[in-house]
């Protein structure tokens, strides 16, 4: 999918939630679907680490607990192919030990569940640039900023 904003031609961004509550997953997908951008969801660190590990994504938000995996291992091995990928790691049980060791480990920054709208919004901007992040509302002169969510 391509989307063309003041004449330059963007790809859209390709983000992956990786985290076992189907609540947090269908939350993002809502979110970011809405501006055309390409989400993808996995409720398992083993399915999260093989999508992640097959397709290239500009964002990766990762539970750090996970029923199956440990998201700290899901997040070494990731960035042990490929080190450019930026992931944020959440979770409503984030310790200073934790983030710490994950910082550690190449993630690019945390959110604490219960993730809010305007966290998940300034995070993503750090990452992606933000014309890439405006969808079309079905008229080419409507085009939406992801600040209208």
């Amino acid at each position: 999918m391509r989307m063309e904003t003041n004449t330059k031609v963007y790809k859209a961004p390709a983000i992956l939630i990786i985290d076992d509550e189907e609540s947090i997953c269908e939350f993002f997908t809502d979110l970011f679907e809405v501006y055309e951008v390409e989400v993808d969801t996995e409720m398992s660190g083993t399915s999260g680490l093989q999508r992640a590990l097959k397709k290239r994504y500009d964002l990766i938000f990762l539970d750090v607990m996970l029923d199956d995996m440990n998201g700290i291992d899901v997040l070494k091995a990731i960035k042990l192919n490929n080190a450019d990928t930026k992931v944020v790691m959440i979770s409503a049980y984030l310790t200073e030990e934790v983030i710490e060791k994950a910082l550690k480990m190449g993630a690019d920054g945390y959110l604490y569940k219960p993730v809010a709208l305007r966290d998940i919004v300034s995070i993503t901007f750090r990452f992606i640039e933000p014309a890439r992040l405006t969808g079309k509302s079905g008229n080419d002169n409507n085009s939406k900023s992801i600040y209208e969510a």
